[in-house]
């Protein structure tokens, strides 16, 4: 998936469906509260460095 962001002013969108509003826990996981253009409700979105998914081991993998 492309990160596409455009910018209006303080409105923030990406990947063309989320507007990004208040972040929340800004140590090693930044948490924002999103809206949903598309569906037009709250969401949360959660963005973790690569660098600490592989030091921390967090990288699942698929069955068989």
């Amino acid at each position: 998936m492309e990160d596409i962001r455009t910018g209006t002013g303080d409105r923030q969108v990406v990947f063309g469906k989320y507007e990004i509003g208040r972040l929340f826990g800004p140590k090693n996981v930044k948490v924002y509260h999103t809206r949903d253009l598309v569906m037009a409700e709250g969401v949360v979105v959660i963005v973790i460095k690569t660098e600490q998914v592989k030091k921390e081991g967090l990288m699942v993998k698929s069955p068989g």
